[in-house]
């Protein structure tokens, strides 16, 4: 009985998901239908019902779009067209400011790639005395640590020398303080007691 409820059940869920699948299907042809024809209905453009009498006549304008939404495609893209337009001539304006900053102007400079060449080769050219530069201070620096060091070891040499002679002379005094000190104790050098 259970397997007969459990396949009845999934028959139905599959049933319905076939009718939901079916039903989603004929709307999606349906908006697609209704796209289409609006599509047409934007991009028709009104054609005049006479041919002008002159073959060569003078140009109209171009046709006005029908709806809102296509005028204002037109005039973002006219928009996008003027800013691009701006930015244009400022970036000339302040290219050639930038070439009078380096005492260059277009007559100058040929080509916009011989300036930048020019102006790579200084920086290049800047960048190499800059790095031998701070190679040459870091081996004057490398080479004071080195004699400060050997100064250092020189100067501790000489303190462990001075301190084992210091060592040996009192050493040596200690033993002749014994000996002075044994010689006028007894004649025969032990203590009497």
């Amino acid at each position: 009985k259970n397997k007969d409820k459990e396949k009845k059940e999934t028959e139905k869920e599959s049933n319905d998901m076939e009718k939901a699948g079916e039903k989603s299907k004929e709307k999606d042809e349906q908006n697609d239908n209704e796209s289409k024809n609006r599509i047409k209905e934007n991009l028709s453009i009104e054609m005049p019902s006479t041919l002008p009498a002159s073959p060569n006549p003078p140009p109209s304008p171009a046709p006005t779009p029908k709806t809102p939404r296509i005028r204002d495609e037109f005039g973002y893209l006219d928009l996008i067209l003027t800013q691009a337009r701006d930015r244009a001539t400022r970036m000339k304006q302040q290219y050639e400011q930038m070439l009078q900053y380096f005492g260059e102007n277009l007559n100058s400079t040929p080509s916009d790639t011989e300036f930048w060449a020019g102006l790579a080769s200084f920086v290049n050219s800047f960048t190499a005395v800059q790095r031998e530069i701070l190679k040459e201070r870091r081996e004057r620096r490398e080479r004071e640590e080195r004699k400060e060091r050997m100064g250092r070891k020189e100067r501790d040499e000489q303190n462990e020398k001075k301190s084992e002679r210091a060592k040996k002379e009192s050493e040596k005094q200690r033993l002749k303080e014994r000996l002075l000190g044994w010689g006028s104790k007894g004649d025969d050098g032990g203590e009497e007691g």
